[in-house]
């Protein structure tokens, strides 16, 4: 009976030991993970111990003046609320979603679950919560999020935007660039702006905690360069909500050239805040025209509300010409690119998004490629589109000469192979739909091997296009000529046998009459098929290259149909 105790014992204590190393392998995991964040509390919530991630997250090495606290790291509002969490967690397990402070100030979410615990010896909370500020920064409302994406694409405005409480909701890509470049601070959002760094930081905590009131102002930088220096004007406004209350302020940055430097403390820069006070409302088209962009704002029915400066250079135009006409009204050029202009901006407009491409003419005649994008955006409180036009002339034009390359022959300047069978397949596939007459026409050269023996590669590619110009000369603008390979060449005309045959004995007659002299005249070998809705490209290609052979193995120069007699 000993001994069975004793082994009910030892497997009772193998089953606390094989427990306690699975407890030690999770917080082992947990003090190593990555993505979990480890803390563990006392009943106040002072930070007693954390994992490596969550050390890094708030930066608790770094920390000075003591332990940290995880009151330390929520806003004053959450206090109480936090305080009451943390009570609860003594007790028992409950989970919540924790906005709190990182070390730099931005404001964070955390999915956190807080359970009683236990830390030498004494009674502790263990917190464990992932970071999902990405999600709740994606479930805000849809409206915030498309400003937002409107006011990234002008990469050239330099502003910034804050809430009611002054914490950064939105930055531009310029205005961060030069916020880090001559102000010397970063641009975090959900962290207070300016961090108040230094006087001109001060001076823009100033203009902003002014704007946050309601009122209007600005201000004028100074930035030193080895060069000269460059002066920034920043203008503050009110952001107000559809009830009228102050809900953040706009903070916009422009380059100030000719313009004398008003010093921060210079008593005439309350009259100039004054004089930005009575303009009203933030400038939306002052906003347009600090875009390098060019841009154009329509409402629905697709009149133009505003244009920009970039928009009107850029195409050499009169802006007022445009203002309140409808965009149909554009100088578009006879184009099929512009065919259906007027039902692509239909539903453009319908839908507040989307693009297409236009060519458009200046005022000194030149046609310009323009790439048109859509975003919905709010003009004077009513729906509008914020139109972003991209000038893709040169693009257009490089592609334009690519594509021509590729299907062009060096030698002859003619439609290549590859160049024809995308012409055999469009036409085959409009003959088939509109039961339209077709013939292919295969020409072979006679005896071209012994013309580059006795003449020269140079000279008999000169003769060859010298004969393909002549050819040229007697078809029509709808037939298509090219070189199939080596000195074979194809011509695909809408015309049935008949014609097709007496067009080929033309184009015999004319390599016959001397691209060379009498004595080496160049004859043709040449095979003619008409098209059938049951054959394919490879068919009828196929047809007319066979009949070709049998013209070549009949003596040349001459003309076989297929499926027909041959023509001497």
């Amino acid at each position: 009976m000993r001994t069975v105790e004793l082994e009910r014992r030892l497997m009772r204590f193998e089953r606390e030991e094989k427990a306690f190393r699975e407890i030690e392998r999770s917080y082992l995991d947990l003090m190593d993970s990555e993505v979990f964040l480890l803390l563990l509390l006392d009943v106040q919530g002072g930070v007693l111990a954390a994992n490596r991630c969550a050390e890094r997250f708030w930066q608790l090495a770094s920390r000075d003046g003591g332990a940290a606290a995880l009151g330390s790291m929520c806003a004053f509002a959450d206090a109480e609320k936090l305080d009451s969490l943390l009570r609860q967690a003594a007790r028992e397990r409950v989970r919540a979603r924790l906005s709190l402070l990182r070390a730099n100030g931005s404001q964070v979410w955390v999915e956190a679950e807080l359970s009683p615990s236990l830390f030498r010896g004494g009674d502790a909370i263990q917190l464990i919560g992932v970071d999902v500020t990405e999600k709740v920064e994606a479930a805000r409302p849809q409206g915030a999020r498309d400003w937002g994406r409107v006011l990234d694409a002008c990469p050239g405005l330099l502003c910034c935007v804050l809430d009611a409480q002054g914490r950064l909701i939105y930055v531009s890509r310029g205005y961060r660039a030069a916020a880090k470049r001559f102000l010397g601070h970063d641009c975090v959002v959900g962290a207070p702006y300016p961090p108040e760094a230094n006087s001109a930081d001060r001076s823009l905590h100033d203009l902003l905690a002014s704007a946050l009131l309601g009122g209007m102002g600005g201000i004028e930088l100074r930035e030193r360069h080895e060069e000269g220096d460059r002066f920034w004007e920043m203008l503050a406004s009110p952001l107000r909500s559809e009830e009228g209350e102050v809900a953040g302020a706009v903070l916009r940055m422009s380059p100030i050239s000719g313009k004398r430097p008003v010093p921060v403390n210079d008593p005439a820069l309350a009259e100039a805040s004054s004089e930005v006070s009575d303009k009203g409302a933030f400038d939306g088209a002052a906003m347009l025209d600090a875009v390098s962009d060019m841009l154009l704002v329509a409402d629905l029915q697709g009149n133009c509300l505003a244009v920009n400066e970039s928009f009107s250079a850029s195409l050499n135009l009169d802006p007022t010409a445009l203002l309140g006409k409808p965009l149909t009204d554009l100088p578009l050029a006879n184009d099929p690119q512009n065919a259906d202009f007027s039902g692509r901006l239909r539903e453009l407009l319908n839908a507040r998004s989307g693009g297409f491409e236009i060519r458009v003419g200046t005022s000194g005649g030149e046609l310009v490629w323009l790439d048109v994008r859509g975003r919905p955006v709010d003009w004077n409180g009513s729906a509008a589109v914020l139109l972003t036009c991209t000038d893709v002339t040169l693009l257009r034009r490089t592609q334009e000469q690519l594509r021509r390359v590729a299907v062009t022959d060096r030698t002859t300047g003619l439609l290549n192979r590859q160049g024809m069978e995308r012409v055999l397949v469009t036409e085959l596939e409009r003959a088939a739909r509109y039961r339209g007459s077709l013939c292919l026409i295969i020409m072979d050269i006679d005896g071209f091997r012994r013309l580059n023996e006795f003449r020269g590669y140079e000279a008999c590619d000169r003769a060859l296009k010298t004969l393909m110009k002549a050819l040229k000369n007697i078809l029509r603008p709808t037939d298509f000529l090219g070189r199939w390979g080596g000195d074979e060449f194809m011509v695909l005309t809408p015309q049935t046998s008949g014609p097709a045959c007496l067009l080929a004995d033309a184009l015999r007659d004319t390599a016959r009459n001397g691209v060379f002299d009498r004595e080496d005249s160049i004859s043709l070998s040449v095979g003619v098929a008409e098209f059938s809705r049951e054959m394919d490209v490879s068919s009828f290609v196929g047809a007319a290259y066979d009949a070709m052979t049998a013209a070549k193995k009949d003596g040349g120069d001459r003309t076989v149909l297929a499926g027909g007699a041959d023509r001497r």
